[in-house]
C-alpha cells in the first residue's frame, strides 16, 4: 500500500463507521430468572419482527435487521440456562447452545420481545409482556358540532317539532313509555332554544347525547299521546298528538296524512335496550351484542319506504308495519331502510339493566370539583345539598357508571354511590368539608359545579300563599319540567325527602322554615322536608302545591305597623264597604228603592239627614253607580266640612273613582296615615296602584289585604285576585300570578268574565303554553270589549315578539294598527312605547323618535309619558354619543341630529355630543353644517373657557371652508384672557392663517413675529411664500427643516414638499449657490422619494432650468397646504 492509501484509510474507515453502519445504540437486553423461569426481553428500536425457535438444545432467535448486541452479552445475562452464542455472518441471527432441555415461549408487546426459556418441570405458562393501554378515543367537542335549528309549533291537538337539516340524513324513531326517542346518523348539536321558549303540549322536556357517529334525541312525552314522522325535503318532521287523540281528528297541514303510531308498541324495555345499544356502538356505528331476552318482545317498528324512495317518510307514506311478537332463542336483529345498522332485538325488562350504566364525567378543580351528565341539561333534576351529602336526582334518565365517577373524583369525596329505578337516577357523594354547590344547563348536559364560591346563574324560586280560607291555606309554585313528586332517604340523616326535580334555571337560595315543613336550599328543583304526616305534595305540571288536609298554618303578611286582631274583622274597619248587602238598601226593586232613598234624603233634616244620605251614598256604590255615589259624597262632605277627612267616606270615594277608572283618584283619597294600619283599605289601596300599573305596591297592598278577602263579595274578591295576578305578572312573578288565577271562578259574567280570560291568556303565554293562549286571545278580541281587544292584540303580539314566534317587521304592522284602532289611555302610551322600541331595534330611527314624540306630546302629565321622553332621549344619546350613529349615512344622520334637536342633553354630554356631530361632518367636508353646530354651540350653550375651546374648533371649520373673515369674527368675539397657552397658541396661528388669506400678509407676520415655534416657523416660511418673496420664503423654509439631512430617517410628506418649496424659491430668487447648498444636503433623502426626479429637476442649475422646470414650479405651487395645515390642528382639538 502507497504512502497516499495509508492516509486515505483511516478515514474511509471512519466515514464506513459514521455512515455504513446502523445506529446499534439503541437496542438492549436484559436477562431475569423468576418464578422457576428465564426471561431475555429485548427492548428494540425501532420496533423489529423476532423469531425465537429452540430444536434440541440450541436457541435461535432471528431479527430482521442488524442487531447491536453481542452473543457473548445476551449469554451472561441469562447464564443458568445459556452457556455460549454466536451470531451469523448477515448479523441478524444467533444462535445459543443451551445448558438445559426447556421449554420456549415468546411474547411480545410494542417495542419489546420476550424469550421465556422454562425447564420441562416448569408447570403452566408464562404470563404475556404487558400491553400499553389503548390509545383514548379523542372527545368530540361539542361546541365545535354544526348547530341544527329545531323548530317547534302548537296546533290544536298536536305540537310538530321539525329538525331543519341541510341534507337528507337517515334517522329511527323508537317510542316507549312516555319517551320518544329519535337517532340521527350524524353528529349535531341541536339547538332546543324554540322548545324552551315556547314550552310546546305534549312535550315535557327534550334532551340530545351522542352515541359513536350518531345523534340520539329524547323528548318525554305523555304515554296516551301517538305520533307521527315524516320527511318534508330534506327536513325531519315529527307531530306528537295530543294524549288519546283519535287518528280520524288529527288534520296535519297539507294535502297528505299520516298514520299514526301509538306510543304503546314499545316497553320501557325496549327504549332501554336501544339505549343500550347505542352506547356501544363502535366507530362504524355496528351495535354490540345484547343479552339473550328471556321472554318475546315486541321490536319496535322501522318507517317505512316510499316505492323507489328508500327511507322515504313524507306524508302519504304507509304506516310501519307492526312486527308480530316471537321468541327468539339467540339475539337477533331487524333490517332498516336506507341500508342504516340493523336495530338489535330489545332484551325483557329483566334484562334491560346496564351494569355499566350512562357515563357521568367528573373532573377536580383547584377548589372543588365539576359534574357533568350529559343529556341532562333539558330534563327535569334536582340538586342540592344537606350537610356534607350532595344529592343529584335526574328524572328519565339511565343508571349512572359509579365506578368511573369515583375514578375521577379520586379523594376528593369520601363516598359516592348512584341508584336507580321508578324512572329516576339518584346519586350522592359524601365530601370532605362544607362546599357550595351550583347547577347550571350547558346546551343538552347538565354541569354541577362543587367549589367553596360559586356564582349561580338561575332565578330564585318564589312561592305564592293561597289564605284566603285559613282552612285551606297552601303554598303554590311553578316549576317548568315538574312531573311528578319523589321521596329520598338521607342515609345520614335516617329521614325522608320530599323531591320535585324540574327544569334547570330554578333554584331556592337560602332555606324557609314553616310550620308543617321546611323547603331546603338547592341549585335545581324543590326539596321539601315534611314536618308532620300528613303534607301533601302535589305536581300539576309547571303548578307545585304544598297543602294539608286542614290547611297550613301561615302567618298572615304584616302591615305597615303592628295591627290589632279586631282589623282583620268585617265589622272592625271603617274602610270595609259591604257591597253586597248595600245593593238591597231599600228593597229589592232598584227603581222604587232609589225613589224611596231619594225622598228620604231630601227630607230628613240635621243628623238624619247625614245618615239618609249616606245611605243613599252606599246603595248607588253597591249597585255600581258610581258617579251617582260620588256625587253623594262631595254633596255630604261640601254640606259638612268635618266629613272631609271621615275614613269610611274617603274609603267610599276611592271604590267610586276605582269604577270610574279615575285610578290617581282613588289613589289620592287613600293616600292618609289613617288607612296605613288597616286591611281592607289595603285592598283598595291595591286596586288603584293596579289601575295605575304600580305592580309593586299592588301586590304588596293585595297581599296584606288578603286574610280579609272572604268578608267581600264573589265580584270583588275576583277583581282583587285578577289585581294580583296581574301584579305578579308585571313583577315576574308567576307563581302569585298562577295561586291567584286558580283562586278566580272559571265563569265569571260580563266585562269581569273577559278580563279573567285575557288575564289567564296572558299567564298561559308567559309560561309559554302558547296554544291555550292563542285560543284564550282569540275568544277575547272576539268579545266585543274594544278595551279588552285591544289589550289582547298588545299582550299577544309583544309575547309573540319575546317567544320569537313573530319577527319585528310582523309586530310593527300588527302595534301600527292597534295604536289607531285604541286610543287615550295607558294602552296607547304602551303600544308606542313597544313600537318605538321595535323601530330603535330595526334601526329605523326616524320612525321611532316620531312615534315616542306621538307619546310624549299627547300624554306630558303621565308617568308613561314621562317615560316615552326619557326613552327618546337616551336613544339620541345613543346614537349620537355611543356611536350607533356612525352606521348611518352623514346626511340622515345630521337630519335626525336637527329634527330632533330638544333632545340634546344640557351639560358636558350635549356639547360632546354636538362636537361628535360635527367632526362627523368635516370628515366628510360638509363644511358649513358643522360650522352652523359649533356656532350654536358658541352663541346658545356655552360661555368662558369652553366657549373660547370650542371657538377655536368652529375657526378651523371655517378656515377650511375658506371663509377668513368668519375666522377672524369668531376668534375675536370669544377672546378671554385666561385661555390655557396651547389654545392661546393654536387661536393665534388660526388668525395668521385668515390673515394670510385675505393677503394682509404683513399683518400675519406681525401677528407670529415673536412667536418662534416650530409650527410657527413653517408658517411664516409659508406667508412669504404667498407673498412672493422669493429669498425669504427659500430662506425661512430651509430654517424650518433644521439639520434633518444628517439623521437616518426618512422625510415625511410635509417635509419633503418644503424641502421642493425651497428649491423653487431659491430658483425664483436666482440664488444659485443656497439651492446647490440645498441640492448637496438633501439629494441623498429625496432621490429615493417620490419626489425625487421632481427634486432634481427643480434643483437644475437655474441658467440650464426651462419648461421641466416651470411644470415642476407649477405642480409645487398647486399642493394646498391649508388641508395639511389643518389636518395637523384638527388632531389635537378632536381630543
Amino acid at each position: 500500500m502507497n504512502t497516499r492509501l495509508r492516509r486515505i484509510a483511516p478515514f474511509a474507515l471512519a466515514g464506513l463507521i459514521c455512515f455504513g453502519a446502523p445506529a446499534f445504540g439503541a437496542d438492549t437486553v436484559a436477562g431475569a430468572t423468576r418464578d422457576g423461569y428465564g426471561r431475555l426481553t429485548f427492548a428494540l428500536a425501532p420496533s423489529d419482527q423476532v423469531t425465537a425457535q429452540v430444536t434440541g438444545q440450541v436457541l435461535t432467535i432471528s431479527f430482521n435487521r442488524k442487531m447491536g448486541l453481542t452473543p457473548e452479552g445476551i449469554a451472561q445475562s441469562l447464564p443458568g440456562y445459556i452457556s455460549s452464542g454466536r451470531v451469523d455472518a448477515d448479523g441478524k441471527t444467533y444462535r445459543f447452545a443451551l445448558s438445559q432441555t426447556v421449554k420456549l415461549h415468546t411474547t411480545s408487546a410494542p417495542g419489546k420481545f420476550a424469550v421465556d426459556l422454562a425447564p420441562n418441570s416448569y408447570t403452566g405458562t408464562p404470563p404475556d409482556l404487558p400491553q400499553p393501554p389503548p390509545p383514548k378515543k379523542p372527545e368530540t367537542d361539542i361546541s365545535k358540532l354544526p348547530v341544527l335549528k329545531v323548530r317547534s309549533g302548537a296546533y290544536q291537538n298536536f305540537t310538530r317539532v321539525v329538525f331543519d337539516f341541510p341534507r337528507t340524513v337517515p334517522y329511527k324513531v323508537f317510542p316507549g313509555s312516555g319517551k320518544l326517542t329519535i337517532s340521527f346518523d350524524a353528529q349535531i348539536n341541536p339547538d332546543f332554544s324554540a322548545i324552551d321558549r315556547q314550552a310546546p303540549p305534549w312535550i315535557k322536556t327534550a334532551g340530545w347525547h351522542l352515541s359513536g357517529f350518531q345523534t340520539i334525541v329524547d323528548f318525554t312525552i305523555d304515554s296516551a299521546s301517538g305520533f307521527h314522522d315524516f320527511r318534508d325535503g330534506t327536513h325531519i318532521v315529527l307531530d306528537v298528538l295530543a294524549p288519546k287523540t283519535d287518528a280520524d281528528a288529527y288534520r296535519p297541514p297539507g294535502t297528505g296524512k299520516g298514520a299514526v303510531t301509538p306510543m304503546a308498541q314499545s316497553t320501557n324495555a325496549v327504549v332501554a335496550a336501544i339505549h343500550d345499544a347505542s352506547s356501544k356502538m363502535g366507530a362504524t356505528g355496528a351495535p354490540a351484542k345484547l343479552t339473550q331476552p328471556t321472554k318475546p318482545v315486541t321490536p319496535p317498528p322501522a318507517p317505512q319506504a316510499q316505492p323507489g324512495k328508500p327511507g322515504s317518510g313524507k306524508p302519504g307514506a304507509q304506516p310501519p308495519a307492526q312486527q308480530p311478537a316471537q321468541p327468539a332463542a339467540q339475539p337477533s336483529a331487524q333490517p332498516t331502510a336506507e341500508g342504516q345498522a340493523a336495530i338489535p332485538t330489545p332484551p325483557t325488562d329483566a334484562a334491560a339493566t346496564n351494569t355499566v350504566g350512562q357515563v357521568a364525567d367528573g373532573h377536580l378543580t383547584k377548589d372543588g370539583a365539576v359534574l357533568v351528565f350529559p343529556g341532562a341539561g333539558r330534563q327535569a333534576a334536582a340538586v342540592f345539598q344537606r350537610g356534607l351529602n350532595v344529592f343529584v336526582v335526574l328524572q328519565d334518565a339511565q343508571p349512572l357508571d359509579v365506578q368511573h365517577l369515583k375514578t375521577q373524583l379520586g379523594a376528593f369525596p369520601t363516598e359516592v354511590e348512584a341508584s336507580s329505578g321508578a324512572g329516576s337516577t339518584r346519586l350522592r357523594i359524601a365530601l370532605r368539608q362544607p362546599a357550595a354547590l351550583a347547577a347550571f344547563a350547558e346546551g343538552a348536559n347538565l354541569k354541577v359545579v362543587i367549589a367553596r364560591e360559586v356564582n349561580p346563574t338561575a332565578v330564585a324560586l318564589g312561592f305564592a300563599r293561597n289564605q284566603e280560607n285559613p282552612k285551606t291555606a297552601s303554598l303554590s309554585t311553578l316549576m317548568t319540567g315538574a312531573q311528578r313528586m319523589e321521596r329520598l332517604t338521607d342515609p345520614s340523616a335516617g329521614d325522608e325527602l320530599l323531591v320535585i326535580p324540574g327544569m334547570i334555571g330554578r333554584f331556592v337560595p337560602e332555606s324557609r322554615e314553616y310550620v308543617e315543613f321546611s323547603v331546603m336550599a338547592s341549585a335545581a328543583g324543590l326539596v321539601i322536608k315534611p314536618h308532620v304526616d300528613d303534607l301533601s305534595v302535589t305536581v300539576q305540571s309547571p303548578r307545585v302545591t304544598i297543602s294539608r288536609a286542614s290547611g297550613l298554618m301561615l302567618t298572615p303578611p304584616a302591615m305597615a305597623a303592628s295591627t290589632p286582631e279586631a282589623l282583620a274583622a268585617a265589622a272592625g274597619s271603617p274602610c270595609f264597604l259591604d257591597l253586597a248587602k248595600w245593593k238591597t238598601l231599600g228593597g229589592p226593586n232598584f227603581l222604587d228603592a232609589q225613589r224611596k232613598l231619594r225622598l228620604d234624603a231630601s227630607r230628613a233634616e240635621n243628623e238624619r239627614s247625614r245618615k239618609a244620605r249616606l245611605k243613599l251614598a252606599r246603595f248607588y256604590l253597591g249597585n255600581g253607580f258610581a258617579a251617582e255615589a260620588l256625587g253623594m259624597i262631595n254633596f255630604m262632605q261640601a254640606d259638612d266640612p268635618g266629613l272631609a277627612s271621615d275614613t269610611q267616606l274617603l274609603t267610599m270615594k276611592a271604590a267610586a273613582s276605582l269604577m270610574m277608572g279615575r285610578y290617581r283618584d282613588a289613589h289620592n283619597a287613600l293616600s292618609g296615615s289613617q288607612f296605613d294600619q288597616d286591611r281592607h283599605a289595603a285592598l283598595w289601596r291595591g286596586l288603584a296602584a293596579a289601575g295605575l300599573e304600580d305592580w309593586e305596591d299592588a301586590r304588596a297592598n293585595l297581599e296584606r289585604a288578603e286574610p280579609v278577602l272572604n268578608s267581600y263579595d264573589s265580584e270583588t274578591k275576583a277583581k282583587a285576585n285578577l289585581a294580583m295576578a296581574e301584579a305578579a305578572m308585571g313583577t315576574q312573578r308567576l307563581e302569585i300570578a298562577d295561586a291567584a288565577m286558580e283562586r278566580v271562578p272559571e265563569k265569571l259574567e260580563g266585562s269581569l268574565g273577559i278580563l279573567a280570560k285575557l288575564d289567564r291568556a296572558r299567564l298561559a303565554a308567559a309560561e309559554h303554553r302558547n296554544d291555550k293562549a292563542d285560543a284564550l286571545f282569540d275568544e277575547v278580541e272576539k268579545s266585543g270589549n274594544e278595551m279588552y281587544a285591544a289589550e289582547a292584540i298588545y299582550h299577544r303580539i309583544t309575547t309573540g315578539l319575546q317567544s320569537g314566534m313573530l319577527k319585528p317587521q310582523q309586530a310593527i304592522n300588527g302595534l301600527e294598527r292597534l295604536r289607531y284602532r285604541w286610543r287615550g289611555d295607558s294602552l296607547e302610551l304602551k303600544t308606542l312605547r313597544k313600537l318605538a322600541s321595535i323601530y330603535f331595534s330595526e334601526k329605523r330611527y326616524r320612525e321611532g323618535f316620531l312615534t315616542l314624540r306621538v307619546a310624549a306630546t299627547n300624554f306630558p302629565n303621565n308617568n308613561e309619558g314621562m317615560a316615552a321622553m326619557d326613552d327618546m332621549r337616551a336613544a339620541f344619546v345613543d346614537l349620537f354619543m355611543h356611536g350607533k350613529a356612525d352606521s348611518l349615512p352623514p346626511v340622515q344622520a345630521l337630519g335626525l341630529f336637527y329634527d330632533f334637536i330638544e333632545l340634546t342633553p344640557i351639560g358636558a354630554d350635549g356639547d360632546e355630543m354636538i362636537r361628535r356631530m360635527a367632526d362627523r361632518l368635516v370628515k366628510v367636508d360638509l363644511l358649513g353644517p358643522a360650522a352652523d353646530l359649533l356656532n350654536y354651540q358658541v352663541t346658545k350653550r356655552l360661555d368662558g373657557v369652553a366657549r373660547a375651546q370650542v371657538a377655536t374648533r368652529l375657526a378651523m371649520v371655517q378656515l377650511m371652508d375658506h371663509k377668513p373673515q368668519a375666522v377672524l369674527d369668531t376668534l375675536r368675539t370669544t377672546q378671554i384672557s385666561t385661555l390655557p397657552d396651547e389654545v392661546s397658541h393654536e387661536r393665534l396661528l388660526m388668525e395668521a392663517r385668515a390673515l394670510t388669506e385675505q393677503k394682509h400678509f404683513d399683518r400675519a407676520l406681525d401677528l407670529i413675529g415673536v412667536d418662534q415655534q416650530a409650527d410657527t416657523v413653517a408658517l411664516r416660511a409659508e406667508i412669504y411664500w404667498k407673498s412672493g418673496n422669493w429669498p425669504v420664503a427659500a430662506q425661512k423654509a430651509e430654517e424650518s427643516l433644521g439639520e434633518r439631512y444628517k439623521d437616518d430617517k426618512p422625510l415625511t410628506d410635509s417635509e419633503r414638499q418644503i424641502v421642493m418649496r425651497a428649491a423653487v424659491a431659491y430658483s425664483l430668487a436666482g440664488d444659485q449657490q443656497s439651492l446647490d447648498r440645498l441640492r448637496n444636503n438633501f439629494w441623498a433623502k429625496m432621490k429615493a422619494s417620490p419626489d425625487g426626479n421632481g427634486f432634481a429637476v427643480v434643483t437644475e442649475r437655474i441658467d440650464l432650468q426651462g419648461v421641466a422646470f416651470r411644470d415642476a414650479a407649477a405642480k409645487v405651487a398647486s399642493v394646498d397646504t391649508l388641508k395639511a395645515f389643518m389636518l395637523d390642528y384638527s388632531k389635537p382639538l378632536t381630543r
